[in-house]
């Protein structure tokens, strides 16, 4: 897969690999560099809610989960973290954001207070060959049917993900703005291969226009995604 892009991400080296697809090209160009500033600041402003504090507007910050509930008598939050999906074509890996350092480290306000840093670890990586959006974009996943901040590995693998919402980290984001993320700690939690396959999969479906939920899957696994049940054979049906 060929990129076009002034900026240079850690995958793009992977261009130049002996079988790599030169004719799928990945037009990059407008891509915005990311660092974890840029993502404390996406965080800190919200989605536009807020407050109005000595007649200024002040947003309310994106709201961590938490491993347990507050303790209001106790004064103690435990473990904050935020769950951020990754997605590079139809390979979407799940990470979540620990060790939240926040300016102000009252164990009761400081989800009010702006975010200053935080840790990454990968969850898992999931392939979802029924996604059609932005080639490589970052999501805040939501779901009425999965309880997301309790869900394991084990889940996200089972997981059907047209029942997840997956709404674009940056509220702004379109479908042409694609983000840098060496400066921002994605290279140190997810392959660069990870990456590039992901996105030259990806075109290279659209550009071939195969129907892209059946790519990879087994006559079983299409079966199942269309309702049907695997432990029943139709032949003992009655």
């Amino acid at each position: 897969m060929k990129i076009i892009d002034k900026n240079k991400d850690f995958y793009d080296f992977w261009a130049y690999q002996p079988d790599s697809d030169e004719e799928t090209v990945f037009d990059r160009r407008g891509s915005i560099m990311l660092t974890k500033g840029t993502l404390c600041k996406t965080i800190n402003e919200g989605s536009g809610a807020g407050r109005f504090v000595n007649g200024e507007f002040v947003p309310i910050p994106m709201y961590p989960y938490h491993d347990f509930i507050f303790d209001f008598k106790n004064k103690e939050a435990k473990s904050p973290f935020f769950i951020i999906a990754l997605a590079a074509g139809f390979t979407f890996s799940i990470i979540k954001w620990t060790n939240l350092k926040y300016e102000n480290s009252d164990p009761i306000r400081f989800y009010v207070s702006p975010l200053l840093d935080f840790d990454m670890e990968l969850v898992c990586t999931v392939k979802w060959y029924e996604y059609s959006g932005s080639p490589l974009c970052l999501y805040v996943p939501s779901s009425s049917q999965y309880v997301i901040p309790k869900m394991t590995v084990d889940d996200w693998k089972n997981a059907n993900f047209s029942n997840i919402s997956f709404r674009p980290f940056f509220e702004t984001q379109s479908d042409t703005v694609f983000p840098i993320l060496a400066n921002a700690g994605f290279a140190s939690i997810i392959q660069p291969e990870a990456i590039y396959r992901g996105i030259e999969e990806y075109l290279l479906a659209e550009k071939n226009d195969k129907p892209v939920e059946s790519i990879g899957l087994t006559d079983v696994d299409k079966a199942v995604n269309h309702g049907f049940d695997k432990k029943t054979s139709f032949r003992n049906m009655k």
